[in-house]
């Protein structure tokens, strides 16, 4: 038995199981935020996987917040990969597996198209990434510590990208026809 830092002991084959739920639990969830924030399926699936990797036992052990730690972790290495201008793969049929199984529903996954079409009319990325972070689920404090912005610019962000949202959704149609009033 090990000691996790708590002071508990800790069985190594039930922290294994947790993580392994965790991570299954976890991959598609990361992998749509990442494509949210802008990354090719590809791209995404591979920061996925190396931020679980990084999660593994016996980090697993510290995490107080284990899907805020990865969503962090993911999107610091998301801005990481745009930086050093690695361009997208061109053929996804070459890139392999994207880490969801193949008895995974895609369909919300699909349904996720639409959302993604009305996220590219936003004005600038901190508008995208703010609505993204807030669809995910984080917090106001967890988005302006991953955005590295003050909670009162992440909330006037986020007030913002909903109006642009508004106001785009009331002129046009996903197909770019102008709606009838």
């Amino acid at each position: 038995m090990k000691e996790h830092p708590s002071g508990r002991a800790v069985d190594p084959r039930q922290e294994l199981a947790e993580f392994a739920a965790f991570y299954s639990e976890t991959v598609p969830r990361l992998v749509t935020f990442l494509i949210c924030q802008g990354a090719t399926l590809a791209d995404a699936a591979d920061l996925a996987q190396d931020t679980l990797v990084e999660a593994m036992p016996p980090v697993w052990q510290t995490l107080l917040q284990p899907y805020s730690w990865c969503r962090t972790v993911a999107y610091r290495k998301l801005c990481a990969l745009w930086k050093r201008g690695v361009p997208p793969v061109g053929d996804p049929e070459l890139a392999g597996s994207p880490l969801i199984s193949p008895n995974h529903d895609l369909d919300d996954f699909e349904q996720h198209q639409d959302f993604l079409y009305w996220l590219d009319q936003l004005r600038g990325d901190r508008q995208r990434a703010v609505l993204v972070c807030t669809y995910d689920g984080a917090t106001t404090d967890e988005t302006a510590e991953l955005l590295e912005m003050a909670p009162a610019n992440v909330r006037s962000t986020l007030r913002n990208a909903r109006e642009s949202l508004r106001r785009s959704r009331t002129e046009h149609t996903p197909g770019g026809d102008r709606r009838d009033r």
